[in-house]
């Protein structure tokens, strides 16, 4: 028998071995195996308010994403409830509240494939170093916060 030829075979195991001719297997599909998302561990902002913004005049919202343990999307994951807040601590000088905060796309969707847009923010008031604090939860799941980078507010556009 030719090494080439050499082929072994485990049934059970469904172990195959081929050296030299390339062996077809029924059913096998080319290509990187398909992840599957883990269980909803913490939010991810996407996004931030702008560098400055008008004391309130909407500048949109951010978009949250559920990610697992390790950083993936949780695609199937289409039960987080946000909740959006001024950071503790911030602004480092001013004062504001954040209001007008809608959770949803424009098809009135709460969450799609583990993203959640939100629209309507704004922060009512002027200060230095404002973050906006994202917390959830995805059923009785408390996912782990997140908070946008800092900016400020002013009175008119300059």
């Amino acid at each position: 028998m030719r090494s080439s030829l050499l082929r072994r075979v485990a049934l059970g195991a469904a172990f195959l071995l081929g050296i030299g001719a390339p062996l077809a297997l029924a059913g096998a599909q080319a290509g990187p195996a398909a992840a599957t998302p883990g269980v909803p561990d913490h939010l991810v902002i996407l996004g931030s308010p702008p560098a400055v913004s008008v004391s309130g005049v909407p500048f949109g919202g951010p978009i949250i994403e559920v990610a697992d343990s390790t950083g993936a999307i949780v695609t199937t994951d289409q039960s987080t409830t946000v909740t959006l807040s001024i950071t503790g601590g911030t602004p480092t000088s001013g004062a504001g509240t954040l209001g007008g905060c809608t959770q949803g796309d424009s098809l009135g969707n709460t969450e799609v494939n583990g993203m959640i847009e939100f629209s309507g923010c704004a922060v009512t008031g002027v200060g230095t170093g404002f973050k906006i604090h994202a917390a959830g939860t995805s059923g009785a799941i408390t996912l782990t916060a997140a908070d946008t980078v800092a900016f400020n507010t002013s009175s008119d556009v300059r």
